[in-house]
């Protein structure tokens, strides 16, 4: 199942990156990344749209790997794990508001769609994403998100591939304990 290895990549950047231990993390924090990983497989049409969503997600919000409820930026004009601006979150012809773009799913469904937009009106080189943080125009603190991103982009695509050592070799408690750590939890 392509989820246990998607929260694998997250539980495992969370740890070099950030310091974050997975026996550290609640039972709340493990369900909630796990739904995050099941709605990134569900909405990714491949790989590289998987390391896209990981990249973001974590450059964003560090996946909110807390859970927070209703999470957003500090000056409150962002929302969710994406970090996405509901003046301009759209999907399948609705608007979107930040209570929307806390759920996982619609979240990472609004991400994938406005990746797409990206790629189609400025390209599908990865320097478009500098899109992503700034709107219609790059400008340098969004041309070094954009080189931030493409590492992150290239080390989860390593990760995917199976050629990451350190990440092959990164022990997680049973994974297959994830879904059961949902039972209870909204």
């Amino acid at each position: 199942m392509r989820e246990y290895i998607v929260i694998k990549i997250i539980l495992f950047m969370l740890n070099t990156n950030v310091g974050i231990k997975e026996e550290s993390l609640s039972n709340h924090s493990k369900c909630y990344l796990y739904r995050l990983a099941q709605a990134i497989v569900r909405n990714a049409a491949n790989d590289s749209e998987i390391a896209s969503l990981i990249a973001i997600g974590y450059k964003e919000s560090k996946f909110n790997y807390q859970g927070i409820k209703h999470f957003t930026s500090p000056n409150g004009k962002h929302c969710g794990i994406y970090q996405q601006s509901p003046q301009f979150a759209k999907l399948e012809g609705k608007r979107l508001n930040c209570k929307d773009l806390q759920s996982s799913e619609t979240a990472t469904a609004q991400a994938v769609n406005y990746l797409h937009y990206i790629a189609d009106a400025y390209g599908k080189g990865w320097e478009s994403i500098c899109h992503y943080n700034s709107g219609n125009s790059c400008n340098n603190g969004s041309r070094r998100y954009a080189k931030d991103y493409k590492s992150k982009y290239d080390k989860v695509m390593k990760m995917i591939g199976g050629k990451n050592k350190s990440f092959d070799s990164f022990s997680t408690e049973s994974l297959g304990d994830y879904e059961q750590k949902c039972v209870g939890f909204k």
